[in-house]
């Protein structure tokens, strides 16, 4: 099965890539794509049109799509999707928008429907990365929005854990980012414990792709 990856930079999808296949547990076939979004914005916009292309012009059977929170409201496992959105859930949002693209599709007879696994990282993939730093968890995070009512200077600080600086240029940000991303895909378990409702579910969604 090929899977294309959208998220919000091409060190991001690196990571991504290794986190699946551990996931998966063996080596997965990626899809090229030429759709290349650089943040939350462009990745909500990019979906639909990325939907459409993958489904009718490739063999890609799967679509993991991964953004960051940043300083909206973290998904709940318990959300009425239109409810959430409405209030800014990112996860509903793009499960919402996904699914409505999903239903409009026309199927061809050899045709297998495109399977998803969405995740949305508290507050910033560099939080996955960095699990095991310090206090550091979904639980955490929502408690920190919900008292300061942003996460601008933590999201920095998990940067410079990561990549060793709050700026990393384009190339030590993609290296770094697969370093961490083999780190952390030692212990997925720890990864669901400490984000449940964003990397448990996209988990969840990834292993799925093999019994549906």
């Amino acid at each position: 099965m090929r899977i294309a990856v959208l998220c919000e930079s091409t060190s991001d999808e690196a990571g991504l890539r290794i986190l699946i296949e551990a996931i998966l547990g063996h080596e997965a076939t990626f899809a090229r794509h030429r759709f290349r979004s650089r943040g939350w914005p462009s990745v909500y916009n990019l979906l639909a049109p990325l939907i459409r292309h993958l489904y009718y012009n490739t063999d890609t059977g799967a679509l993991a799509i991964v953004a960051d929170s940043d300083d909206s409201p973290s998904h709940q496992l318990d959300h009425e999707p239109r409810l959430a959105a409405a209030r800014g859930c990112r996860f509903c949002e793009l499960q919402l928008h996904a699914e409505s693209v999903l239903h409009g599709l026309r199927r061809p007879r050899d045709r297998q429907a495109l399977r998803l696994a969405i995740g949305v990282a508290v507050p910033a993939l560099e939080a996955w990365y960095a699990r095991g730093m310090g206090e550091n968890s979904e639980e955490h995070w929502q408690r920190k929005l919900t008292e300061n009512g942003h996460l601008r200077t933590n999201r920095l600080e998990l940067k410079r854990k990561v990549y060793g600086t709050g700026k990393p240029t384009r190339r030590v940000q993609w290296e770094r980012a697969k370093a961490a991303a083999t780190e952390a895909a030692q212990d997925l378990d720890q990864l669901e414990r400490l984000f449940p409702a964003g990397f448990g579910t996209f988990a969840h969604a990834v292993r799925a792709w093999e019994t549906l």
